[in-house]
């Protein structure tokens, strides 16, 4: 049927705009897209989000492809998101892919995990990954469990030791925490770190991962100037010396040398 409000519309150039929010964006739109030429042209055929009543935007229902599994299904996005979508699969989308076949077009979505890396994953390959990773921390965490103090002073507090190329750095200052250690007794490796010379300390593996997760969390920043040169790990207090695993964001500060200098000649 003829929608005759729409081409009045149309023809008296009042509305230019067309996908509302309670409209269905399907498999075959997202074809289209994908077919037409510039973003700014897809982005002109939405009308202006609503706000509700409860201060958010109305979302769109969306055909959408997980990248993991090829799985098709809804998902409610809003406008801005879906935008990203499309523009994300215009770029991840081989130009001689036959938008109109039936097999194509997942494939091209497989492509779009290169290009986004808050790509679409359906529930099931969410809670598959969830499991995986529970799993892996498990058997990490057994294997951690059989670590000895010995085993602990020698890994950790030897000078000049390094992580292996396949430990990822978010793990780092996970490895050195006693929820991670079962059999390690870190009343005594605090007793070690104490009997260090200061140089000592600062050679060691551990102090080097605290160090450089301090860094990380100041996103590589003076805390005190927000200079990005010359930055050091600083002790605020030295109470708590030999738990700088536990006690870093209490205890640690990223500093730059002007800084660190200024703090020493204040003190004294």
């Amino acid at each position: 049927m003829v929608d005759i409000e729409l081409f009045k519309n149309i023809l008296e150039n009042k509305d230019s705009r067309y996908i509302g929010s309670e409209d269905y964006v399907s498999k075959e739109l997202i074809q289209l897209f994908l077919k037409s030429g510039k973003m700014s042209q897809i982005v002109n055929l939405f009308k202006q989000s609503i706000r509700k009543s409860d201060n958010t935007f109305a979302h769109h229902r969306v055909w959408c492809i997980c990248v993991k599994c090829l799985k098709q299904y809804d998902i409610m996005i809003h406008k801005t998101d879906l935008l990203k979508y499309v523009s994300d699969f215009k770029k991840s989308a081989n130009q001689y892919y036959d938008y109109e076949g039936g097999d194509s077009l997942p494939y091209a979505g497989k492509e779009l995990a290169k290009y986004n890396d808050q790509c679409f994953i359906c529930k099931e390959c969410i809670d598959e990954k969830k499991k995986e990773k529970e799993e892996k921390e498990r058997k990490e965490k057994t294997e951690n469990s059989k670590m000895t103090t010995e085993q602990y002073i020698e890994l950790y507090l030897s000078e000049d030791r390094v992580w292996g190329k396949d430990v990822k750095s978010y793990n780092k200052i996970k490895y050195l925490q006693p929820y991670y250690n079962d059999g390690v007794d870190f009343e005594m490796i605090k007793g070690y770190i104490i009997s260090l010379s200061y140089q000592d300390f600062m050679n060691t593996l551990f102090w080097k991962t605290i160090s450089a997760h301090v860094k990380y969390k100041a996103i590589f920043k003076c805390q005190l100037c927000k200079a990005k040169d010359g930055l050091r790990t600083h002790h605020n207090s030295y109470e708590r010396h030999g738990e700088e695993q536990l006690y870093w964001k209490e205890d640690l500060i990223c500093i730059c040398n002007d800084c660190h200098r200024k703090h020493h000649e204040i003190k004294g």
